[in-house]
């Protein structure tokens, strides 16, 4: 009889045991996904001296690559409306919450009007030119989004999509 329940007591804790190595397992590895492998959807809105722009920006995260679309309006000093659609490839690491992007191609598509020296008065060099760094702090925000951090000043909030 003891010999039973010293068995029974023994299947118990390994099972438990069996249990907890699964979890962890399993949190572990849908940690590494979900920054790994996300996306989400922003508005982006800048104003530098005359010059605006109004854009959508998709990102897409996929393992060590990603993708960013941009599709929106500019409007330039003369007040006249250009075209902005293009997509960036690029290539990223994580270090802690630090997401290094690096882009690796620029790919405007036949409707993209803009001019190639507006364009850097509005956006960052990493979304005009290829292998340009890009860091950003990248938080979930528990309610479905993501912040994006430029140092410690939010620069979007990202919508899962």
């Amino acid at each position: 009889m003891v010999a039973k329940r010293e068995s029974v007591k023994y299947k118990i804790c390994a099972l438990i045991a069996l249990l907890i190595a699964a979890y962890s397992i399993f949190y572990v590895f849908s940690s590494y996904r979900n920054e790994r492998y996300f996306s989400c959807l922003a508005q982006h809105h800048v104003h530098n001296n005359n010059v605006r722009s109004n854009m959508l920006m998709r990102f897409i995260f996929n393992g060590d690559t990603g993708m960013v679309s941009l599709d929106g309006e500019f409007i330039n000093e003369q007040g006249h409306h250009k075209i902005i659609s293009r997509k960036i490839i690029f290539d990223f690491t994580i270090d802690k919450k630090n997401y290094l992007l690096n882009s690796r191609m620029i790919i405007p598509s036949v409707f993209d009007e803009i001019d190639e020296h507006t364009i850097p008065r509005l956006l960052d060099n990493f979304y005009t030119q290829e292998r340009r760094p890009a860091v950003y702090q990248i938080h979930y925000n528990g309610k479905g989004g993501y912040i994006f951090m430029n140092d410690n000043a939010p620069y979007l909030l990202c919508a899962s999509n």
